[in-house]
């Protein structure tokens, strides 16, 4: 499972309590104790990780690698698409 989380203001727009690598931090943190609490395992992403998980969505036929999304993420990114 992935999930992305999104910043919204609280008390309606341009009332923030902390800075945006605050409020994060804090929700992430929630959220992965929440899912740590029902067994569930939490891993938290950086931008690599999300360039990988939406590569197949923005280019499920890549033009080079005639087509072959999974071969171009092994030869251009060293990466598999389906790890």
């Amino acid at each position: 499972m992935r999930a992305t989380l999104s910043r919204c203001p609280a008390g309606g727009e341009g009332y923030w309590t902390a800075t945006p690598e605050q409020e994060l931090d804090d929700v992430a943190a929630r959220f992965a104790t929440a899912l740590a609490a029902a067994g569930i395992g939490v891993r938290r992403c950086g931008g690599g990780d999300l360039y990988e998980w939406m590569f197949r969505w923005f280019n499920p036929h890549p033009p080079i690698e005639n087509g072959d999304a999974e071969s171009f993420c092994i030869r251009k990114c060293n990466w598999s698409c389906y790890s």
